[in-house]
């Protein structure tokens, strides 16, 4: 099981990356106070997505995250009402 994967934002994205995790099915989780400032933590099943603030975030031009959606039509349909945009690939795996 992977524990965690952490990602870097831009401070302007913090509210619409936590809309998009929270659309998923991840709850918010405290995050430990020795970080500081500039971090939101996610949960699900024990998979952890940590949104680490940075002003020039690196960001990898083939690199994705991959999660399992056991309710995937359910949480594809509230991803689309609430505004992100998707598309469907052939599955590879």
């Amino acid at each position: 099981m992977l524990h965690h994967v952490a990602l870097e934002i831009s401070p302007d994205h913090v509210a619409d990356d936590s809309r998009f995790w929270a659309l998923a099915g991840f709850e918010e989780v405290a995050v430990p106070e020795a970080l500081g400032d500039g971090f939101t933590w996610f949960e699900k099943g024990g998979t952890q997505i940590h949104l680490m603030e940075v002003d020039e975030p690196s960001i990898p031009s083939r690199g994705h995250v991959a999660i399992v959606a056991r309710d995937f039509n359910e949480t594809i349909k509230r991803l689309a009402d609430a505004g992100f945009e998707g598309e469907e690939r052939a599955e590879l795996w």
